[in-house]
Order: C-alpha cells, then sequence, then structure tokens
C-alpha cells in the first residue's frame, strides 16, 4: 500500500496539461481553466503539420487570448511569432477562464496544421510531502527496494559471466580466423610456386623434345 501511494504521488506530481488539436482556416479552439487571484499561467504551443512542412508563412493568422468566462472580457491577447514557443499571463481575480487559439482564413496552406498546446497554471499549493507518504511508508518502500536489489544480485553475476565467457570466446574465435588467414594465404602461396616450378619443368620438356 505505501509503495502504492508513493507511486502514484510521483506520477501525479508529474502530470501537465497537454492537448493536441486540428485547427483549421477560419476556427478558434477553446479551452477553460480554473485559476486562483493572483495567480499566472505558461502557455507553451507548438503548431505543426503531419509531412513537417515549415509553417512559417501561416503564423500571422495565429492568435492567442484568453477571456473571462463570466464577464467575457479578454485579459491576454497574444500573436504567435514563432510555430514552438511560449507565453504567460496573470489574472487578479479568481474564476474559469477560456484559453483560446484562432485561425483567421486564408489560403497559403491547404495541408492539416496541428498544435500542441500545454497549460501550466500556479494553482497547485506548495506539497507537504509529510501528509503524501509516512516515514513509516518510505521504511517498507526501503526494505522492499533492497529486497529486490539482493534478489536480482544473483542475475547480474550470471550476467556477468556470461558476458566474460562469452568476450573470452570471441577472443578465441578472432585468433583461430587470424590464425586461419595466415595458414590459407601460405597454401596459396606454396601452390603458386608449386605452379611456377611446374611450368618451367613443362616448358623444358617442351623444348627437348624440339617442339617450341
Amino acid at each position: 500500500m505505501a509503495i502504492t501511494k508513493l507511486i502514484l504521488f510521483l506520477i501525479i506530481a508529474q502530470i501537465n496539461s497537454s492537448l493536441i488539436f486540428k485547427i483549421n482556416s477560419d476556427s478558434t479552439q477553446c479551452f477553460i481553466d480554473e485559476l486562483f487571484a493572483d495567480s499566472s499561467m505558461i502557455i507553451k504551443w507548438k503548431i505543426f503539420t503531419p509531412t513537417k512542412k515549415n509553417v512559417n508563412n501561416i503564423l500571422q493568422y495565429f492568435t492567442l487570448y484568453v477571456l473571462n468566462e463570466q464577464s467575457q472580457n479578454e485579459v491576454f491577447s497574444y500573436k504567435l511569432q514563432s510555430p514552438k514557443s511560449k507565453t504567460t499571463f496573470s489574472v487578479s481575480k479568481e474564476g474559469q477562464y477560456r484559453i483560446c487559439i484562432n485561425r483567421k482564413k486564408h489560403k497559403e496552406m491547404k495541408e492539416e496544421v496541428y498544435m500542441n498546446l500545454k497549460l501550466l497554471s500556479d494553482n497547485m499549493d506548495d506539497i507537504d510531502f509529510k501528509d503524501v507518504v509516512s516515514l513509516e511508508d518510505l521504511n517498507i518502500f526501503e526494505k522492499k527496494a533492497k529486497e529486490i536489489k539482493e534478489l536480482t544480485k544473483p542475475i547480474l553475476v550470471e550476467q556477468s559471466q556470461q558476458l566474460e565467457i562469452e568476450n573470452n570466446s570471441s577472443i578465441e574465435t578472432i585468433q583461430n580466423t587470424r590464425w586461419y588467414k595466415y595458414m590459407t594465404t601460405g597454401q596459396i602461396i606454396v601452390t603458386l610456386i608449386i605452379g611456377i616450378i611446374q611450368l618451367r619443368n613443362f616448358r623444358k620438356f617442351l623444348k627437348s623434345q624440339h617442339i617450341i
């Protein structure tokens, strides 16, 4: 149970709001998030196409803006200047806010365009680790980790020995291959010498018979 609690905490601590969606020409995509008073949000984005086509020529048609969901007042607006970047905005009042991406109508690109949007806010209060995992839980986790380490020791030793055997076998194979090459080269040289001697003797025989 203690290990489960710790793993769940580590997973939740890493969660960010990440959204991937298609955005067509002359369209708007919006997402609602709740923010506390005097809080900030970092918005990261990446605009791309399935074929990784350059999208710099259409950035002028993209606008990022934020509305107060209750009053519908615009609290932030930003024209995108890079296909991959980030910006930050702050709010003074608590409430729900609509984060929108607008792509104006244009004909510069017919290929489908996608956007990866990450919303990172400082809404989360400082985490009190004492409330998440107790010292007893950590001790149990440490004990289990040591048990697993001890169980894997024989396997690691066996793997190390196997690697050493394979390494020695490889060295022996390389040496045997080298000697085989030397022997083969020597045999070829001897065969050539014997062939040359036989050719000379055959030539002498032909001369003695007045054939050449």
